[in-house]
């Protein structure tokens, strides 16, 4: 059995889903920058698949954010036996998560924002697993 405080779901959801979904997210831009940066607003009016210097740099140091998040999350679920130290890390994370998604609905724009049926993988990502992700938290913390 693995040494943390989280139950069992929460343990699941914050220490084996979430950082593996990370580590994918952080390997995306790394493996196909071009798709990542492309595939940020669904429906891109952008064909032409020109990627500048800073689009690449912004991915790569995106990347490196999800990595870390990664880390910190295995570490912190796996080394702590404080109550407080795991709460205060999803209030962190559920803040993290609004503004997340506050963030890549102002890029969308309001209207490709609540096209739900129109999102791509990467939106899906960015956005649903996201709320899902501040849902879980805002449960845990409450219970």
């Amino acid at each position: 059995m693995p040494t943390t405080i989280f139950p069992p779901i929460p343990y699941f959801i914050f220490g084996i889903f979430e950082p593996l979904a990370l580590i994918g997210g952080s390997l995306y831009p790394h493996l196909q920058p071009s798709s990542f940066i492309l595939s940020q607003i669904p429906h891109n009016p952008d064909t032409t698949g020109t990627i500048t210097p800073s689009s690449l740099s912004l991915a790569y140091q995106l990347s490196n954010i999800y990595f870390l998040l990664a880390l910190l999350g295995i570490a912190l679920i796996h080394s702590t036996s404080e109550p407080k130290v795991l709460r205060n890390y999803l209030v962190c994370l559920a803040v993290a998560d609004l503004t997340h998604i506050l963030a890549a609905g102002y890029a969308m724009g309001w209207e490709r924002f609540v096209d739900i049926a129109g999102w791509n993988a990467l939106t899906w990502g960015n956005v649903g697993v996201t709320a899902g992700l501040f849902l879980s938290r805002v449960v845990v913390l409450a219970a």
